[in-house]
């Protein structure tokens, strides 16, 4: 393990940081698909509200990329246990 993996496991991986993580994963959209949510009141793709999206998917998968964890353990992690 690198400095940085073992950095961000302590942070991440203590059950505060799990907390945020749960909390993270329901407003980054590390699973949905870029227009999910990015349309404007007529129904148009806004292209401001997809890079936003993908902005906040990006930093998600990097914090689960930089912790070498599976994607899947993420969603063990439940937002309503806290």
């Amino acid at each position: 393990m690198n400095k940085k993996q073992i950095v961000y496991n302590k942070v991440f991986g203590s059950e505060y940081g799990k907390e945020v993580l749960a909390d993270l994963r329901a407003i980054c959209y590390p699973t949905k698909r870029l227009s999910d949510g990015a349309r404007d009141n007529e129904g148009k793709l806004d292209t401001s509200q997809i890079l936003i999206h993908e902005g906040r998917r990006e930093v998600f998968l990097h914090i689960i990329d930089t912790m070498k964890i599976n994607f899947e353990e993420v969603y063990n992690y439940n937002l309503e246990d806290y």
